[in-house]
């Protein structure tokens, strides 16, 4: 009986410890994360740029947290239900697999640079399998080819700087198999007519110490009811902090009013719907680039589908073309049954003129 009762506190106190010790290690991991979070503007490049920041963050692949990192990152994509949505996420997942291996390769530490680099090709092999067995992803195409195609600019150049790395050279060849594959793909879609083409801008205009943003949307969709159009918006809002910080233009202006208004409408015809939407709000006290794009992020995440349903305007064109084309139809109509009266009207003369003659003929032989 004394086995048992010491048997179960063992177990007990085991569990237990083992239980704190996945939450200290969820703790280090999280605060570990939280500082090795880059600025926005180091971390992301521009058109112009082929070069990435070097992850120098406290949890890179020559650490022991390094899997729970990944483990972490795996989970919020597997629970990422939107197509396009976890697209963008392993996009930058690679992103910064690619920075944490230029990090080790300037530390010198080519193992911890392979370990990062075995996980950017995984995470290029997965976004292409993503790409080719979802039908639905209509948004981040093109800047999922983009990115792909900087990715290729900057293994060369690392490839230059560290010729005899075998794990570059085999990450530079993946790079360019996944472009053609991407490629392949993106074609398949247009000739299919599933890529749709998409405007997404993001401008901020800077007064006082404050600043306002306007964000517009502008797409063709195969979507033509109210709440699937609604959500269609919302996910092309749901923008992530690399991609608000490439398309982000910053301009000063002199004065201006603070508002915030939410504005789409959608014209339906043949099939497709033509939407434009608008979200308009003010960041106050707020004029860094950092916090202009981390005040964005927040407001866009923060809309619902309820916001966006009460503003959305539909307006059917296809009923209108339909209406149209009864009215021609109508006209149409009318004009045979005009034509047609005329017909019998001179058909009817022309028998009644027949029959005078005739009348006559018969008349002038009685006479003689």
């Amino acid at each position: 009986m004394a086995e048992n009762v010491w048997s179960r506190i063992f177990k007990t106190g085991l569990s237990n410890i083992i239980l704190a010790g996945i939450i200290l290690l969820m703790l280090a991991f999280t605060v570990g994360v939280g500082t090795a979070q880059p600025d926005h503007s180091a971390s992301v490049n521009t058109k112009d740029d082929d070069n990435i920041t070097p992850y120098d963050g406290p949890i890179g692949p020559d650490n022991a947290l390094y899997g729970l990192k990944i483990a972490f990152e795996d989970f919020d994509e597997s629970f990422t239900f939107n197509a396009s949505e976890k697209l963008q996420k392993k996009i930058a997942h690679a992103n910064l697999r690619l920075a944490e291996a230029e990090g080790q390769l300037k530390k010198r530490n080519a193992q911890a640079a392979e370990r990062a680099l075995e996980r950017f090709n995984e995470k290029n092999t997965e976004a292409d399998d993503l790409i080719s067995s979802s039908s639905d992803i209509n948004s981040g195409l093109l800047h999922a080819e983009e990115m792909i195609k900087k990715h290729q600019q900057i293994l060369y150049n690392l490839t230059q700087l560290h010729p005899d790395n075998p794990g570059l050279a085999r990450a530079y060849s993946n790079s360019l198999e996944l472009e053609q594959k991407f490629n392949r793909r993106v074609s398949e879609r247009e000739a299919r007519g599933e890529h749709n083409e998409e405007n997404v801008a993001i401008k901020a205009e800077i007064f006082d110490n404050n600043t306002e943003v306007k964000v517009s949307v502008n797409f063709k969709s195969v979507n033509v009811t109210n709440f699937s159009i609604a959500n269609e918006i919302l996910d092309k809002f749901q923008l992530s902090a690399e991609n608000i910080n490439t398309l982000l233009t910053v301009e000063n202006m002199d004065d201006g009013e603070l508002n915030t208004e939410l504005g789409a409408d959608a014209k339906i015809e043949d099939g497709f719907s033509i939407i434009n939407a608008e979200y308009k709000f003010p960041l106050l006290n707020t004029t860094s680039k950092d916090g202009i794009v981390d005040g964005i992020y927040m407001n866009l995440h923060a809309l619902t589908i309820e916001n966006v349903t009460n503003t959305l305007e539909i307006e059917n064109m296809t009923k209108v073309s339909e209406n149209k084309k009864d009215e021609k139809a109508a006209i149409k109509q009318a004009a045979h049954e005009i034509k047609d009266e005329k017909q019998k009207e001179k058909e009817q003369k022309q028998e009644e003129k027949t029959a005078i003659k005739q009348e006559r003929r018969e008349n002038n032989g009685r006479d003689r």
